[in-house]
């Protein structure tokens, strides 16, 4: 009983901490029940990940160069040679 109730605290604190650091409270939680104090460690050190829509997250994403098919407009890497939405070949 006193390993069930460890499990499950371990569980919940993991996922408080990993969705105050925008990560999957979920899977934080699963990993606490698992590892315990090894999963509560581990996300406990580990930084924040920027929120999406935020400036630091278009800027991870930005750090890329892209470019615009002209055909069906989406977004591919600058590199790529054909669209991989809709197969266009670039010049």
């Amino acid at each position: 009983m006193i390993l069930l109730t460890f499990w499950v605290v371990c569980a919940a604190i993991c996922a408080i901490i990993a969705g105050s650091k925008n990560r999957s409270a979920l899977g934080w939680a699963v990993l606490g029940a698992i590892f315990g104090v090894f999963a509560l460690l581990v996300v406990a050190c580990l930084g924040k990940l920027p929120e999406e829509g935020s400036a630091a997250a278009m800027a991870l994403e930005a750090s890329e160069p892209m470019k615009v098919c002209p055909q069906c407009a989406e977004t591919v890497k600058a590199a790529a040679k054909v669209c991989r939405y809709c197969g266009h070949n670039f010049v």
